[in-house]
């Protein structure tokens, strides 16, 4: 697999050096096609912070930052908890 330096990056990770915006495309299709409202807005909502952390790491702006903020906040209280917990 191609490597690339990734800019910015403090968090690790790789960049494959393709352009992936085909697959972000057919990603958010699979989405859409989610029969709940109420699942499908989940899904697309965390579909794009999925693609904002990949952005992120490339050095690259956040698409949505009001959703960047709700998912960091979800995932930090369910980190904090998992780990109070002992599961993770």
């Amino acid at each position: 697999m191609t490597e690339c330096q990734i800019s910015m990056e403090r968090c690790g990770g790789q960049c494959t050096g393709y352009d992936g915006t085909q697959i972000w495309k057919e990603r958010q299709q699979v989405n859409s096609k989610i029969s709940c409202d109420a699942c499908r807005d989940k899904a697309e909502k965390l579909e794009i912070f999925t693609h904002d952390i990949v952005n992120a790491r490339l050095g690259k702006k956040i698409f949505n930052k009001k959703n960047w903020d709700e998912h960091v906040d979800i995932v930090n209280c369910v980190n904090d908890s998992c780990k109070k917990e002992g599961r993770c």
